[in-house]
C-alpha cells in the first residue's frame, strides 16, 4: 500500500491545480502513478466531469492601405488575402 498527501495549491479562471505527493515503494513510483490518474479519470468520467483541451482564439483585423473607412475595400481585404473576389 502507499501514503499519499494532498495540497490545493492555486485556484483561477482556468481550473484547480491540486498536488499529489504518493509515497510508494522504490521503482513502483510509475506504475503507482499511472494506476492513480487512471482512477482519477474513471471517477471523473463517472460524475461527468469533462476535462477540457486548451484552445486559442487568433482574430484577424485587415486594414486597407489607402486608408479608406470602408474595410472591406483595398489590397489588405480579408478576401483579397484569400485569393477570392471583392
Amino acid at each position: 500500500m502507499y501514503q499519499f498527501y494532498r495540497a490545493v495549491d492555486n485556484i483561477s479562471h482556468t481550473g484547480i491545480l491540486i498536488q499529489i505527493w504518493i509515497k510508494t515503494a522504490p521503482i513502483q513510483q510509475f506504475a503507482v502513478g499511472r494506476e492513480f490518474r487512471l482512477k482519477i479519470k474513471q471517477a471523473f468520467d463517472q460524475e461527468g466531469i469533462a476535462i477540457g483541451v486548451p484552445q486559442q482564439s487568433v482574430n484577424f483585423q485587415n486594414y486597407p492601405k489607402n486608408g479608406s473607412s470602408d474595410r472591406n475595400k483595398g489590397e489588405n481585404s480579408y478576401l483579397s488575402a484569400l485569393g477570392g473576389r471583392e
